[in-house]
């Protein structure tokens, strides 16, 4: 039998568990999900994991990835897409909440404690808790803002159920992903 991966992940952490302090693939993945601009049931991924670190190593290793990357590839940080010009020498980071929060459309923003409270969100989400709410306010109000290149971190609990707790605030995880041009280019 032969069978198409979704991920290399699972073979890749073996390989820290078993003493390998930093490991990469790029590689190719198949998945069964909807086709759509922004989701190809095909694609290629450059998938890494380094040990002795934790997400705010991996987010200055991530923009420090993306800048030269750029660099190489046109010659420059700064890359035209659409009408935009995107700067990848410069990469911004904010938490999912105060992403929320300052791109929030309809009226008064909300508060932090707002989007962490159930009943608050039960009238402004169709998701079940206040965690898969506020991604869902997210994808509805910041998301397609996020033009510059931007690390979004700090997820709730309830979408990240495999990820580190944040210490001292069990409701989120340290877990990011960066957007560029309205899309998602990486999740970590």
């Amino acid at each position: 039998d032969l069978y198409l991966r979704i991920a290399p992940e699972l073979y890749l952490k073996r390989l820290v568990v078993g003493g390998m302090e930093r490991v990469f693939e790029i590689n190719r993945n198949f998945r069964n999900e909807g086709v759509s601009t922004q989701h190809n049931p095909e694609f290629t991924m450059l998938e890494f994991y380094q040990a002795y670190t934790d997400y705010r190593g991996l987010m200055d290793l991530s923009e420090e990835l993306l800048g030269q990357t750029a660099l190489d590839a046109v010659g420059s940080t700064v890359v035209r897409f659409g009408e935009h010009e995107i700067d990848f020498g410069k990469v911004r980071r904010i938490s999912l909440a105060e992403a929320v929060i300052e791109h929030w459309k309809d009226g008064e923003p909300p508060t932090p404690e707002q989007l962490r409270d159930p009943e608050w969100m039960q009238w402004r989400s169709t998701k079940g808790s206040a965690g898969e709410g506020l991604v869902e306010l997210f994808e509805r109000y910041a998301e397609a803002e996020l033009i510059q290149p931007t690390i979004v971190y700090d997820f709730p609990v309830e979408t990240s159920p495999l990820s580190k707790s944040k210490p001292g605030d069990p409701g989120i995880v340290e877990r990011f992903e960066i957007y560029a041009a309205g899309m998602e280019l990486a999740n970590a």
